[in-house]
């Protein structure tokens, strides 16, 4: 697997303020279907928070305010000679009721599937994903649909293939799919029985997982897309990914939503994803489940700033935001992505 380091200049001063109070002027996100609940797994190779977010912590997001609370203990997911710190494309079984997801190990090998448990936040590798007995390491993203099947995409030729959930198998659909750039989402629709992908630079496409033919549907409108690295896709046909912004270095994650149905309409956003009022949590893994009983409400919710008028998530950027200003400071940070084809 090969990275490529991304330099990422943070200024501090007065346009870094006027960017990060000004929250974009969006209506309210929508809120999720009766049953589901919105996921995320942390991804802290990029994170630099006060409290070092735990290998593979799984959390659940409130998408009225991106505020998130964890489940489980986020421990597992080794194996004999690698760990990770960064979890990738995520994907429910509706069938057997299993959240899988793109594991990428510490130690930069391979790509391998696994699966993380909702109550519990452990995760357990399945397998490196192979095709034809031939190691894959370009794995970017998976996709399961209303009866268990399961696909991938990779970010080398943008491929497309079937997935064996058992054993991480890959069988090629379709060897050049034709993304514009790296399909870091990819998700099935409940709502109309179709899957959708999306790449770095934000645009969306309809995709025949039969064939790999794509319908591409553009960009959303209402954001300034830096980099769309995950989605998924409510009951209700809403797409729910991350906008990685670079303003506020690179352990945020804000979350956004867009309809499928009616994709012109803009897109809304809910906040950054973060576990206190600035603790933010990187994430570029999403799924959302549907359950039987509904889990339990985030408690406590984000805190808001008295008499400021500002929620958890404009009061957190305005709380960043003053910092950096104070500080005078220019945060220099590295990413590492997959190399593009």
């Amino acid at each position: 697997m090969s990275w490529i380091p991304r330099a990422v200049a943070v200024a501090a001063g007065t346009a870094v303020l006027t960017i990060a109070v000004a929250a974009p002027a969006q209506a309210a996100p929508p809120a999720l279907p009766s049953g589901d609940a919105l996921y995320a797994i942390a991804c802290p190779y990029y994170t630099d928070a006060t409290v070092p977010t735990t290998n593979n912590q799984l959390l659940i997001v409130d998408t009225t305010d991106a505020s998130a609370v964890n489940r489980g203990s986020g421990a597992g997911g080794g194996n004999a000679t690698s760990d990770s710190n960064c979890a990738a494309g995520a994907a429910w079984n509706p069938v057997t009721e299993t959240a899988y997801f793109v594991y990428w190990s510490e130690d930069d090998e391979y790509p391998m599937l696994a699966t993380i448990d909702r109550a519990s936040g452990v995760a357990t590798v399945i397998g490196e994903f192979t095709d034809a007995g031939v190691v894959n390491d370009y794995i970017a993203a998976i996709a399961i649909g209303a009866d268990g099947s399961a696909y991938a995409v990779d970010y080398d030729g943008y491929a497309l293939f079937s997935l064996d959930l058992a054993t991480a198998e890959l069988t090629l659909i379709n060897a050049d799919v034709g993304f514009g750039s790296d399909p870091y989402g990819f998700a099935y629709n409940p709502a109309d029985s179709k899957f959708y992908a999306a790449d770095e630079d934000g645009y969306f496409y309809e995709i025949d997982v039969s064939d790999g033919a794509v319908s591409p549907l553009g960009q959303p409108s209402g954001i300034s897309i830096d980099g769309v690295y995950g989605f998924t896709i409510d009951s209700n046909g809403v797409a729910w990914f991350n906008n990685d912004e670079d303003y506020l270095d690179e352990y945020a994650a804000q979350l956004w939503s867009v309809d499928l149905g009616d994709f012109a309409t803009a897109a809304e956003f809910s906040g950054n994803v973060r576990t206190g009022a600035s603790d933010f949590v990187y994430t570029e893994s999403f799924f959302v489940a549907s359950f039987v009983d509904a889990p339990a409400a985030i408690e406590p919710a984000a805190p808001e700033l008295a008499e400021t008028g500002l929620d958890g998530s404009a009061a957190a950027l305005a709380a960043f935001a003053v910092a950096s200003v104070l500080l005078g400071a220019t945060f220099l940070a590295s990413r590492r992505r997959a190399s593009l084809r």
